[in-house]
């Protein structure tokens, strides 16, 4: 009988003679025990079946701050929940109706942001927004309105200079001696200056008493007794 090198020399003869015959489009299979081809294979982040990675996103931020308040009216007080986030203030009432929309400010539109006092104390915040209008919001302690205060300044930094009014005191009042500023809103800031607000019946703007005559249909204040006599106290 034939040695197994006889016959593995056979094989590979007779394995040429074959694929001498074959043509040249002819793939070549290679024999079983023959190692498969290293084909290059791309890098994982680059192949165009590997999706790429994205992270799934959790809905809106957090709000800055949430909790209970009170948005004070004149001879009103509405209790209800606040809610501060980037981009705007939300407040509704407990006894508000779902029908009803909530009070909603947009944070770039606030004007004015000041610290106030409610009821004597130090836990209330105003707001001033475009056409006059204001928003007086009171808390249950000082430290809660520090909180909300701290949260509303990383939103609006620019706020923290329209929060004393004390810092416009001597330009407005060069202001309104040289009659760039009217009565009406140099008194307004300095009612501003005193904590007061039309929000707050008890802490209302005061405005001097100085006409006396209510009975002329046009006052003239050149007229003798038009004004009140003001080297005398009220009441004199």
């Amino acid at each position: 009988p034939a040695s197994p090198s006889f016959l593995r020399t056979a094989i590979s003869a007779h394995e040429a003679r074959r694929m001498d015959h074959l043509p040249a489009s002819t793939p070549h299979c290679p024999s079983p025990s023959s190692a498969p081809p290293s084909w290059p294979r791309r890098p994982p982040s680059a192949h165009p079946s590997t999706p790429a990675l994205t992270t799934l996103s959790a809905g809106p931020p957090p709000p800055l701050w949430r909790g209970r308040c009170v948005r004070v009216e004149p001879l009103l007080e509405v209790p209800g929940r606040l809610v501060l986030s980037g981009r705007a203030l939300r407040f509704r009432g407990f006894h508000q109706r779902r029908a009803e929309p909530e009070t909603v400010v947009e944070l770039p539109t606030v004007l004015r942001a000041a610290r106030r006092r409610y009821m004597f104390q130090e836990v209330a915040l105003e707001l001033t927004l475009p056409r006059g209008a204001t928003l007086l919001l009171a808390f249950a302690t000082p430290e809660e309105r520090a909180q909300v205060w701290g949260k509303l300044l990383v939103a609006r930094p620019e706020l923290e200079e329209t929060a004393d009014e004390r810092r416009e005191w001597e330009g407005l009042v060069r202001a309104w001696q040289a009659g760039a500023v009217s009565n009406l809103h140099y008194l307004l800031h300095l009612n501003a200056m005193a904590d007061r607000s039309f929000k707050n019946v008890a802490q209302y703007p005061v405005m001097p008493w100085v006409v006396a005559d209510y009975e002329s249909e046009a006052l003239d204040p050149s007229a003798p007794g038009a004004l009140r006599d003001l080297s005398r106290p009220v009441g004199a």
